[in-house]
């Protein structure tokens, strides 16, 4: 689990998951993932397998690949995924070997290597209806995104919650989040489209040779 306000990762357990309560352990990020003191750290975490994990940072977009391995100093190795950055990257998800990264703006996608050492930001979505997109999955053919619409009044609008009794939001944290709010409501407040919380477009085939986005129709077609 990210946790774009600590330098940190959470670990909870599928027991823990369960029974709805335990203590999650904490994986440091630092000091390879700098951190900076707002609510604009990593967001966004996928698996790449159970020992490989993939983090990307709002504040800059750099992406990070996390091998973990109780060996290692802090249980875990950090490398930078070059040839690639999202700015504004959040909860991000791995479609084949591509990450979709919602970005405020759209959805960036990345192809990545076979290691995931490097990626090519092979397309950027955009269309009018996206108003500060932050969450993304995928639906059969289609990716559904999660508008956030920092800028529009309830209800359209995020509350944070602590994941647990023992790792809740103190009155800092709390101050931050509302600086981090009014900050996005200001970047977005440009930003034409139309009201809702939820925009669905065709996902993107990357031709592999050309290294160039294709999209399929905008009507869904069901991949081969």
């Amino acid at each position: 689990m990210a946790d774009a306000f600590h330098p940190v990762l959470w670990h909870l357990t599928a027991d823990q998951i369960a029974v709805g309560s335990g203590t999650p352990a904490a994986l440091p990020l630092g000091p390879e993932i700098p951190y900076i003191g707002s609510p604009d750290n990593v967001e966004g975490v996928v698996a790449l397998s159970a020992t490989r994990l993939l983090v990307v940072k709002y504040a800059d977009g750099a992406l990070y690949r996390i091998d973990l391995d109780p060996q290692a100093p802090q249980g875990r190795t950090i490398t930078p995924i070059t040839g690639a950055t999202v700015p504004l990257g959040s909860q991000m998800i791995l479609d084949g070997k591509r990450l979709v990264v919602p970005d405020e703006n759209g959805l960036s996608v990345v192809e990545l290597a076979d290691d995931a050492a490097s990626g090519t930001v092979v397309t950027r979505l955009r269309d009018p209806s996206f108003r500060d997109a932050t969450a993304v999955a995928r639906v059969g053919d289609r990716y559904l995104v999660v508008n956030a619409a920092w800028n529009l009044p309830p209800p359209t609008r995020s509350r944070a919650c602590p994941s647990s009794p023992d790792h809740g939001l103190d009155e800092r944290d709390e101050s931050a989040a509302a600086q981090a709010r009014a900050s996005r409501l200001e970047r977005s407040a440009g930003v034409a489209g139309i009201e809702g919380d939820v925009s669905a477009v065709p996902t993107t085939e990357v031709s592999r040779s050309e290294r160039s986005p294709r999209m399929i129709s905008t009507a869904a077609t069901r991949r081969g």
